[in-house]
C-alpha cells in the first residue's frame, strides 16, 4: 500500500489532504514555494504509487532503447495491456500537469476522488478495460542547481519532445503491441 509522506500535509482516510499547522516563525515566501514543491512532488509520487499498487500498473519506457545515455520517461499500463480487447488511453495535457492528477486544487479542497484519476481507473478496470496513461508534459530531463533551483541543463526525451510527439510515439509504437484490441476509448 502506498503511503503519503509530506511535511506540510496529511492524507486522511486515503482521500482528504489536510494542511498541517505551521510551526515556528512566520513562513517566508521561499518557505511557501518550497512547501508547494514538496507537496506536488509527493502528490505525484503517491498517485503514481497508488496506480501501481492498487491497479498493478507497470511503467513502459519511452524511448524503448538500451542506451544508458538516452533520457527517458514512462507511460503507465495495466499489466495485461498487450492482451487487451478494450483499451482506455488517458492523456492529460496542460502546463505543469502531473500524471494522474486532474487538479491539484481539487485534490486539496475536495479530495483525491475529485482531483485525481484514481476513480476513473477503478471504474475502467471494473468495466473490463486495460489502461495506458500517457505523460505528455514530460519533454525532457531537467537538472536543477540544488541551491538556487535554477535550470542547469535540459536533455530532451526522444519520442516525447512535445505533447503531440509523445502521443504519436505511443500511437505508433506502443498501442500496436496490443494486438487483440477491438475497442479504444480516450480520456
Amino acid at each position: 500500500m502506498a503511503e503519503f509522506t509530506c511535511p506540510g500535509y496529511t492524507l486522511v482516510d486515503g482521500e482528504r489532504l489536510v494542511k498541517n499547522p505551521l510551526r515556528g516563525s512566520m513562513p517566508t515566501n521561499e518557505d511557501e514555494v518550497r512547501e508547494e514543491e514538496e507537496f506536488l512532488g509527493e502528490l505525484s509520487r503517491y498517485v503514481e504509487a497508488r496506480l501501481q499498487s492498487d491497479f498493478g500498473m507497470i511503467p513502459i519506457t519511452i524511448p524503448d532503447t538500451d542506451s544508458p545515455a538516452d533520457a527517458r520517461t514512462t507511460v503507465l499500463a495495466t499489466a495485461n495491456w498487450t492482451n487487451a480487447q478494450k483499451l482506455l488511453v488517458i492523456m492529460q495535457n496542460s502546463s505543469g500537469s502531473i500524471l494522474g492528477v486532474f487538479s491539484r486544487t481539487l485534490c486539496k479542497k475536495e479530495g483525491l476522488s475529485k482531483g485525481s484519476i484514481l476513480p476513473y481507473v477503478a471504474r475502467a478496470v471494473s468495466e473490463g478495460y486495460d489502461i495506458l496513461i500517457l505523460r505528455p508534459d514530460h519533454p525532457g530531463v531537467v537538472e536543477l542547481d540544488p541551491e538556487t533551483r535554477r535550470v542547469i541543463s535540459k536533455t530532451p526525451i526522444r519520442g516525447s519532445e512535445s505533447p503531440e510527439i509523445h502521443a504519436l510515439y505511443v500511437l505508433e509504437n506502443i498501442i500496436p503491441q496490443a494486438e487483440n484490441v477491438r475497442h479504444i476509448a480516450l480520456l
